[in-house]
């Protein structure tokens, strides 16, 4: 394909681009990208949309609600790093909505799927947003729900424990933690987080090790560790990222995850955002050889994600056109763009080029 920015060889209908290093301008320029697709996608109901087929043009607006209230949480924080009062207003806005249809503590939005995830999503969102929204009713209900997970024995679970009762406790815990965390950081509430829950997953961790856990553990232990300081909370999001790393691949960078079985695909982002976590909670430790380790990681990972990224040059026989730039792809041989593809991905890069400029100022 050849177009005003160069000739590509393509893969699957896309531009296959040469690999580059990875670095501070570079993770800026694609934030920008990320957060435009996102903020240019906002629906009438002011929440993304769910999903687009960039070839055909095709959207599917409703979802699940976690999904697109992850969508508003990156585009306020791209907003916030890049400086973006626009895309700050859109998120606000999304989360005003989302607010007004929560009851009783949970997010009931119209013809979307929630679920104690969307809460922590909601509730996370509100907490990082610097308002006084996290000060509402509706605000410190969604706290006592989720405060309600954590469970005295160490679980952190809607549901009693049962075997005919299905529990997820890959990803809502570190979800948990990290919604919780970041709550009691803004408001300066009492946190519910005791050792119980420490111990509770750092043996689940270690007996049965997966890619839900290695990907939120170390981003809710982070939001924690923010609070307590407490080297055992860093020993474990350093256990959970180390497991991943370890299944890193040299060649491109992705992660061996089995999440999207068929190929290296967009959870090599979701990934990533565990690695920030952990790699934030190294720099802020002291630990300079964790965060080399994972700077490292988080550059290769990255570097990864551009084959995903839909560039300016990949649009050029596609009827969504523009609007499919800034989108990420499920894996290399999609096409579809799903709001979590471009949410974790850009929370990513935003996590990882914060510590990028925070560490070039010193």
């Amino acid at each position: 394909m050849s177009c005003s920015l160069g000739v590509f060889p393509l893969r699957f209908g896309f531009c296959h681009r040469p690999a580059v290093s990875y670095d501070i301008a570079r993770a800026e320029s694609d934030i920008r990208l990320l957060a435009s697709y996102i903020f240019n996608n906002i629906g009438s109901d002011d929440l993304p949309s769910y999903c687009l087929a960039p070839a055909t043009g095709d959207r599917q607006h409703a979802g699940t609600s976690a999904r697109s209230l992850h969508g508003l949480l990156t585009l306020d924080s791209a907003g916030q790093f890049l400086v973006e009062p626009k895309w700050r207003a859109a998120a606000l806005r999304g989360y005003q909505y989302c607010l007004s249809h929560a009851r009783d503590g949970s997010v009931d939005l119209p013809n979307r799927i929630g679920g104690a995830l969307a809460d922590c999503v909601l509730l996370a969102g509100l907490a990082r947003s610097g308002t006084d929204l996290i000060f509402s009713a509706g605000a410190h209900q969604l706290a006592a729900r989720l405060a309600s997970l954590f469970r005295p024995d160490g679980r952190i679970s809607p549901v009693p424990k049962r075997l005919d009762i299905p529990d997820d406790q890959d990803f809502l815990p570190g979800a948990a933690l990290w919604a919780i965390g970041e709550y009691c950081r803004a408001t300066q509430a009492p946190c519910p987080v005791t050792s119980r829950h420490l111990e509770w997953y750092r043996h689940r961790f270690s007996a049965v090790p997966n890619w839900g856990m290695a990907g939120w553990l170390p981003q809710g232990w982070r939001a924690v560790h923010t609070l307590t300081r407490d080297p055992h909370q860093a020993d474990l999001a350093f256990q959970a990222a180390d497991w991943a790393v370890d299944q890193q691949l040299e060649k491109n960078g992705a992660f061996l995850e089995d999440l999207c079985p068929d190929e290296p695909s967009f959870d090599t982002g979701f990934i990533a955002e565990g690695i920030a976590a952990a790699w934030s909670i190294a720099l802020s430790s002291g630990d300079e050889t964790h965060a080399a380790r994972y700077r490292q990681s988080w550059l290769e990972a990255m570097q990864f994600m551009t084959t995903l990224i839909v560039y300016p040059e990949d649009v050029f026989a596609m009827r969504a056109g523009d609007l499919a730039v800034g989108g990420v792809r499920c894996m290399l041989s999609r096409t579809d763009i799903r709001i979590d593809q471009v949410s974790h991905c850009l929370s990513a890069l935003v996590a990882g080029a914060s510590l990028l400029r925070a560490t070039q100022a010193r």
